[in-house]
């Protein structure tokens, strides 16, 4: 992706942000945002979003392991199954990519 953005004059702008609708013990099924500082035409690998907002989100940060993850989409789930909010994937991750273990993670709801 990167070489596709940089191959139509844009530059990255900011951190990856990955959207998970399937996670399972073998299978995942993402989607990953990258900004970019101007429009760039779409592929057939790529599409041009030219905005992405994410609204009523439940929103936490965490840092560890990337391996324990699973375990806080099921503390999540439960915090917010007991105060009778839906959760509607998919969940989203901001990576920092300097630091692969921070994780700022939204639920929209």
């Amino acid at each position: 992706m990167g070489d596709y953005i940089e191959t139509n004059g844009a530059k990255r702008v900011g951190e990856l942000m990955v959207a998970i609708h399937v996670l399972h013990a073998n299978a995942l099924d993402i989607e990953i945002f990258i900004p970019v500082d101007r429009e760039i035409s779409s592929c057939e690998e790529f599409t041009y979003l030219p905005l992405f907002e994410l609204h009523n989100c439940i929103s936490t940060y965490y840092r560890g392991p990337f391996i324990f993850l699973p375990n806080l989409y099921t503390e999540i789930y439960y915090w917010a199954k007991d105060r009778n909010i839906e959760i509607v994937q998919p969940f989203y991750l901001k990576l920092n990519t300097q630091q692969w273990r921070y994780f700022d993670i939204r639920y929209s709801i």
